[in-house]
């Protein structure tokens, strides 16, 4: 794990694809992608399955180790309808019923709209971005949306905590590691983009400009890298 300093805040980014936000003892994490192989089974496409249950597991060992009272989702809780099967919703149930006193919040993500909202008995606050979970903040504050703002958006609208992108960075631009490839935190003076949360996710390479900071992701550290390719 690293701490950044960014917006007059602290976030605390872990190996696990999520930020701890350590002064509302929140959790943040993107693109969760829930039942995305039932619904690839679902179109006739043969994948592994376990990966809802993966991730769910990795996403409890997050929340408890740190003791989190909010967990706040920047979109994309559920991939597609026809992947929110009896055994994902009951996946994600039991997953609840494990955390009981954990305020969840769900920025829709372009997913979701799709997908559906989650079933109400899960008690999982809905918000549509940019959402503002921290109104007591001196403004402008930190918003959370699941789509990025456009690059060059104001600072005086907020800094954005997001997702949608599945940022990954390749390191053999970085730092000369050959044929890696891994994904990462990205932040830029107005926005921080989130790794996808999932584990059957995508990946997207970025092209960051020379103001914004990178910070790859490992199986058990994160590390800033300045990628070569930055652009200006």
């Amino acid at each position: 794990m690293l701490s950044v300093a960014h917006a007059n805040e602290e976030f605390l980014l872990l190996h696990e694809r999520a930020i701890w936000w350590e002064r509302l003892r929140a959790v943040v994490v993107a693109d969760l992608h829930l039942g995305k192989g039932d619904a690839f089974r679902a179109g006739g496409v043969p994948v592994p399955d376990g990966a809802t249950h993966a991730d769910l597991a990795r996403l409890s060992a997050v929340v408890e180790r740190f003791d989190a009272e909010c967990l706040f989702i920047l979109g994309d809780l559920f991939h597609a309808r026809s992947g929110n099967t009896r055994a994902t919703l009951g996946a994600l149930s039991d997953w609840r019923r494990r955390h009981p006193h954990l305020h969840v919040s769900l920025v829709r993500g372009n997913h979701d709209l799709r997908a559906g909202d989650p079933p109400a008995s899960l008690g999982i606050e809905l918000l549509d971005a940019p959402a503002r979970v921290d109104p007591d903040a001196p403004a402008p504050g930190v918003l959370l949306a699941h789509e990025p703002p456009e690059p060059g958006a104001s600072d005086a609208a907020g800094f954005t905590l997001c997702g949608h992108l599945h940022p990954a960075v390749s390191l053999s631009h970085a730092s000369g590691l050959g044929g890696l490839r891994a994904p990462c935190f990205w932040f830029s003076p107005a926005r921080a983009v989130l790794p996808a949360f999932g584990s059957f996710t995508g990946s997207a390479a970025i092209r960051p400009t020379r103001r914004d900071r990178v910070f790859a992701v490992g199986p058990d550290c994160v590390a800033e890298v300045r990628p070569a390719f930055a652009i200006a």
